[in-house]
């Protein structure tokens, strides 16, 4: 009876320990490091408490974490190779969450992980994020401040994190908020699904007036797509009538947002970045140069191409990176790089349960989506992110219920 306490104990403490990576992963906190502590030590207690080993059964899932474990490693693989130090020991650093994660994912997570968990964790975190810039701001100040889109952006990056990490968050809180509505289905819950709608009015609003281009878009892309999707189950002449009058909708947003216009996009340094990425590509297609020495080529290829602006504006900034997932990896890693971080995004749509498939494209679509912009697998505070994913899509296997209103007790 002891051991079993004990036990059920640890269980609570992983999964809150998870619970709190969820949330904190939005915001610039160094409480995030315990965090890591807390969940990696009380999951390696589990796998002696719970007996791991027991329940591995080498599936397709396995496969997963095994491709992800893999794609980690490849660092290491290629290392041997290189002949310098000079970025390899901050990649991986910035890479570590993944092999954390590809353990915890091929051994199982415990019984208390619950979808529902995770979902209901990411809007608290980002409803209380919106409710923080808005009083740091001051309630009357945003209200009636023109300028508030940029006291938003300036109050977010000093106290809260950058746009990317930001509304790539908001995104898949957006997500989560229609997968929560959609699953609750009694007249019982109806404070929790009004809650649920309250919550993305400022999510959109915060998205729609963010600097970050892509994060606008995204959130088009994805009120249209669940837009369609449920209409298409109501009714399928709806369907029709959205389509028509969608764009009146959306082409006001894009049309008077100031950085959607020609001259913003067309000066955005992101070009240049991406000429000289390529060029390393092009150096060594197939099998790429490794983690450290591609950053290094990266580098000196850049030397090319940077303006005295760009220079100077980025010059505290310790690796400047290519600013696309696909073509960073392709640096790196070359033509099995490109293979195995394809499967890490495909793996978890087709992995997971039926019911689930939209949400798991909706969430991975947000991150792909990211990809063409940024680096987000193997930098920022995406991999703890991306982790956490897996987690929801892959490893949990049990569907939300009406039941998961409150643990069960110890």
């Amino acid at each position: 009876m002891l051991l079993k306490r004990i036990s059920t104990s640890i269980n609570y403490i992983n999964l809150l320990s998870c619970l709190f990576l969820t949330a904190s992963s939005l915001y610039y906190t160094k409480f995030q490091q315990i965090g890591f502590y807390v969940f990696f030590i009380s999951y390696f207690i589990e796998i002696f408490t719970d007996k791991k080993w027991k329940n591995i059964k080498f599936d397709k899932d396995k496969i997963y974490y095994l491709a992800l474990l893999l794609f980690f490693l490849l660092i290491f693989i290629y290392h041997p190779f290189e002949n310098s130090n000079k970025y390899f020991y901050r990649l991986v650093e910035l890479r570590l969450a993944l092999f954390g994660f590809a353990g915890v994912g091929f051994l199982g997570v415990n019984k208390l992980y619950k979808v529902s968990y995770f979902a209901n964790t990411f809007i608290v975190s980002s409803v209380t994020a919106m409710m923080y810039i808005i009083l740091g701001i001051g309630i009357t100040e945003f209200i009636s401040n023109p300028q508030r889109a940029n006291l938003v952006s300036l109050f977010r990056v000093e106290h809260i994190n950058s746009h990317i990490v930001f509304n790539s968050y908001l995104n898949i809180t957006l997500v989560c908020c229609w997968y929560l509505i959609s699953r609750t289905k009694t007249r019982f819950n109806a404070l929790r699904i009004l809650f649920y709608v309250l919550s993305t009015i400022p999510i959109i609003y915060f998205l729609i007036i963010s600097e970050g281009r892509v994060g606008i878009a995204v959130c088009i892309i994805l009120l249209f797509t669940i837009s369609v999707y449920q209409l298409w189950k109501i009714h399928k002449l709806s369907v029709v009538v959205f389509l028509i009058i969608s764009p009146f909708l959306i082409w006001p947003i894009i049309s008077n947002h100031q950085r959607m216009s020609k001259g913003e996009i067309l000066n955005d340094p992101r070009a240049f970045i991406w000429k000289a990425s390529i060029d390393v590509v092009k150096k060594q297609p197939l099998i790429g140069y490794g983690a450290s020495r591609a950053q290094e080529e990266f580098d000196a290829t850049l030397l090319n191409y940077e303006t005295k602006e760009f220079k100077e504006y980025w010059k505290d900034i310790k690796i400047m990176h290519s600013h696309n997932q696909f073509v960073q990896t392709y640096m790196e890693f070359g033509i099995i790089g490109i293979i195995l971080l394809l499967g890490l995004i495909i793996g978890p749509i087709y992995l997971t349960e039926p019911k689930r498939r939209f949400f798991a494209i909706m969430l991975f679509f947000v991150f792909v989506s990211q990809f063409m912009t940024d680096i987000v697998i193997t930098y920022q505070g995406f991999p703890v992110i991306f982790g956490i994913l897996t987690l929801m899509t892959v490893a949990v296997k049990k569907e939300p219920s009406q039941q998961e209103q409150k643990l069960p007790a110890l």
